[in-house]
């Protein structure tokens, strides 16, 4: 590490000065708080005419076991925090992009009946309603515990 720390330090400084896409902030990584870079969603040009922005998973956020795995749903209704910002949400489709990525991350799962993402929401509000408690288990069970677009 010694060795690498001034090459580390240039590749470091570097993208700060040229690399619009990376945000750095503070996250807390077993017990200590730690600098961390997070990729960040390029905003829309007008060359760039999809309609439905990319949103994507992004793999597990802390490994699951039975002291922080869900238990068994006792309602068909998920209310799903922490999925956008809606300051930082651009364009008219935004939502279509949460609506289908929960949609592909389900996708073993045909008990989901609506999904409506509340656009307006401070926290980032998705609500799933389910077909029934074990349809909407199964729902919260996929997407427990991932990153999902950076959240």
């Amino acid at each position: 590490r010694k060795k690498m720390k001034k090459i580390w330090d240039q590749a470091v400084s570097f993208l700060s000065a040229n690399e619009s896409r990376i945000q750095t902030e503070t996250q807390r990584i077993g017990g200590a708080d730690f600098l961390v870079w997070r990729w960040i969603q390029p905003t829309l040009t007008c060359e760039k005419t999809s309609s439905v922005p990319s949103k994507v998973w992004q793999g597990k956020a802390f490994p699951l076991d039975r002291r922080n795995s869900p238990p068994n749903s006792l309602t068909p209704c998920l209310k799903i925090r922490n999925m956008f910002d809606p300051v930082m949400e651009v364009g008219e489709n935004w939502d279509l992009a949460i609506h289908e990525a929960i949609l592909e991350k389900c996708s073993d799962n045909d008990g989901i009946v609506h999904i409506a993402v509340d656009k307006n929401s401070r926290e980032g509000c998705v609500y799933v309603k389910c077909l029934s408690a074990e349809s909407s288990g199964k729902a919260f069970k996929a997407l427990h515990g991932f990153w999902f677009d950076g959240k």
